[in-house]
């Protein structure tokens, strides 16, 4: 039998513990109310808040607007747009409305930069239908440096020029990278090349559609012009017999990391869902892809093996790589 001091001292305890608890349970709901506050809640709150753009305290417009990436992209920790302390407040502060109206603003965002209503003035196959990733883009940023070095021209100056279009991220990747001069027009090309309608350009980029004849026809229009050209393309083109005239001409990029493509929401007539989906579009990568490089008359001026002696561990320069 416990004494009536013992007795007092466990309820003094006891009265302690309850109060620790009440203390952090306090504390716990003056944060939430923190992050709620401003909040008008209705039976449809989340949805109705979100069309005004302000959802329980929370910008989406800021939320979406300064942070690069998608929701599923701030909370996965592989990604390199994770977002540590927005994964926190998600599992422990946001309720289920806030959770709605984020997950509704990721969904009609992502569908607003997908959803492409182009028609084409050409044939085209749904399967060729893939924009170049930013960071392939990003691999060649020192070739088209050096070139423009070699040219006497600056970033916004000099001028690009992708013949074959898709739905226009090319400009934006670019511009994103300072070069604001590009070229990249929903048009026929081969009809501008029969019609000699070329626009006049300093650098040929691009990432051709890879069915039927099109990597064969790049190849021999870009061979003819003679200017420099980097060409996107599959890895099995330099085993193909009619490269064998071009390969002692071309340099191969080639990433240690695979390349991944984005095809924009609606350009394709069926879509794996399991596909992961951005802002970019939707995931694919069907096949390795390198950077077929020709630099013509700046081949002497510029060396890519030691332009990207630094990077070896993520880029690798071949060269002169015969076909067969």
């Amino acid at each position: 039998m416990l004494s009536k001091k013992t007795d007092s001292r466990l309820l003094r305890e006891e009265r302690k513990k309850r109060k620790r608890k009440e203390q952090r349970e306090r504390a716990r709901k003056r944060k939430k109310e923190k992050i709620l506050s401003g909040a008008e809640r209705t039976s449809d709150g989340a949805e109705n808040l979100s069309n005004r753009g302000v959802v329980q305290g929370f910008d989406l417009n800021i939320e979406f607007g300064q942070n690069e990436g998608t929701l599923s992209d701030w909370l996965n920790p592989k990604h390199q747009h994770f977002r540590k302390d927005f994964q926190n407040e998600w599992k422990n502060c946001f309720n289920s409305d806030l959770k709605k109206a984020f997950i509704q603003e990721d969904k009609t965002r992502i569908k607003k930069l997908h959803v492409s209503n182009v028609k084409f003035p050409f044939v085209v196959n749904s399967d060729d239908h893939c924009e170049t990733s930013p960071e392939a883009y990003e691999d060649i940023v020192p070739i088209l440096k050096s070139i423009c070095e070699a040219k006497g021209l600056s970033r916004n100056e000099v001028a690009l020029y992708d013949p074959y279009y898709c739905n226009g991220a090319v400009i934006r990747h670019f511009a994103r990278l300072g070069f604001k001069n590009v070229y990249n027009r929903c048009e026929d090309f081969y009809d501008t090349i029969l019609k000699q309608r070329v626009p006049k350009y300093d650098i040929l980029v691009t990432n051709p559609p890879y069915s039927d004849y099109h990597v064969k026809r790049l190849l021999e229009f870009s061979t003819n012009k003679k200017i420099p050209c980097l060409l996107l393309l599959p890895s099995y083109v330099a085993d193909k017999p009619y490269f064998k005239k071009f390969c002692k001409s071309f340099k191969l990029v080639c990433p240690r990391k695979r390349y991944v493509y984005w095809t924009p929401k609606g350009l394709r007539g069926k879509e794996k869902k399991q596909n992961h989906a951005s802002s970019l579009g939707t995931r694919t990568s069907p096949f390795p892809s390198f950077w077929y490089i020709n630099l013509f008359h700046l081949s002497d001026a510029i060396n890519l093996e030691e332009l990207y002696h630094s990077q070896k561990e993520t880029i690798k320069v071949v060269v002169n790589r015969s076909g067969g």
